[in-house]
């Protein structure tokens, strides 16, 4: 081991599993929103923020559609408190993608970036997300797993305002 290295390990602020009030020293006291530079050169706002070892989750700056951001496919990251706005602190989380949009009213119409081709923007309904799975309306891509997703956003107010206007 080299004596002229002394970086600590980002592993060691990782949330404990037994303590989720302990605060990170990696995210500032009071961010309540987060600005995601994503690899395509996109800039992205969330809200309602949780992080996991693999994705960002949070709601967009629409405050209308959620959005799942796999790690792999951010530049940056920055931490920001948004003062009249009232959302909850950023925090981390030990819940699956899958869990997370379960959490979401489903069904929805998302928008879905692959892995393999970000570029391509696949737009369908979500039905349902369980097992490391997303279900699908679309007859091509029935069940779509988790980790082929770079990013997905779902809006399920809109669903909710079409109902609502018939």
């Amino acid at each position: 081991m080299r004596n002229d290295v002394g970086m600590t390990t980002l592993t060691n602020f990782e949330p404990e599993v037994r303590n989720y009030h302990v605060h990170s020293p990696l995210v500032p006291i009071g961010a309540n929103c987060l600005q995601v530079e994503l690899a395509n050169g996109l800039t992205r706002e969330l809200t309602q923020v949780r992080i996991s070892r693999s994705f960002v989750f949070g709601l967009l700056e629409d405050k209308l559609s959620w959005s799942l951001i796999r790690l792999n496919q951010v530049m940056a990251l920055r931490f920001q408190t948004h003062t009249p706005d009232c959302s909850a602190e950023i925090t981390w989380t030990r819940k699956a993608a899958g869990e997370l949009l379960g959490l979401i009213p489903l069904p929805a119409p998302a928008t879905i970036c692959f892995q393999n081709d970000p570029r391509k923007k696949v737009s369908l309904v979500v039905l349902g997300a369980t097992r490391g799975l997303v279900a699908t309306n679309s007859y091509q891509l029935p069940m779509i797993p988790l980790q082929v997703i770079s990013y997905l956003e779902i809006s399920p107010s809109v669903i909710n305002r079409t109902e609502f206007n018939s």
